[in-house]
């Protein structure tokens, strides 16, 4: 039996460049490479599997890129009232997406994105990363990034 090395396989769909005003969705397809193992895990003592979720969580990272002058980057992400204000300084990590899924759903790629603006010439470096979660406690049971 062979263990992927890596829990998550995840595959970005985002635009390279984008005009000032234009508004697109950056995410990613996550696959959770093996289903019945990280269920167990999410299980813990009881075993019972079947009635596990995991929630799978979109974090993305906005930093000004090298060489650029001081201020925001210029992408604004759109987050719910509770991040409104971190992301009005438009630098930092935000959870935009998250999804509950049970071991039914998790054989199939899982799609989870969020809504960014152009609000200004020149660039940025923007990370993607999936966690994956126990809902009962939090605990993480696996993570991936793309940057």
């Amino acid at each position: 039996l062979q263990r992927a090395a890596r829990p998550l396989s995840l595959v970005p769909s985002m635009p390279r460049f984008a005009r000032v005003g234009d508004r697109f969705e950056a995410g990613v397809s996550a696959r959770i490479v093996d289903p019945d193992a990280t269920f167990a895990h999410a299980a813990g003592a009881t075993g019972e599997m079947r009635d596990t979720y995991i929630i799978l969580e979109l974090v993305l990272t906005l930093a000004r890129a090298d060489g650029e002058p001081p201020g925001p980057p210029p992408l604004h992400v759109d987050v719910d009232a509770t991040e409104a204000g971190r992301a009005s300084e438009g630098v930092g990590s935000f959870v935009v997406a998250s999804r509950r899924v049970r071991l039914a759903d998790a054989r199939a790629p899982i799609e989870l994105a969020a809504s960014l603006s152009a609000v200004a010439l020149g660039s940025a470096n923007v990370t993607l990363a999936v966690r994956a979660v126990r809902t009962a406690d939090g605990t993480l049971l696996a993570a991936d990034s793309l940057a």
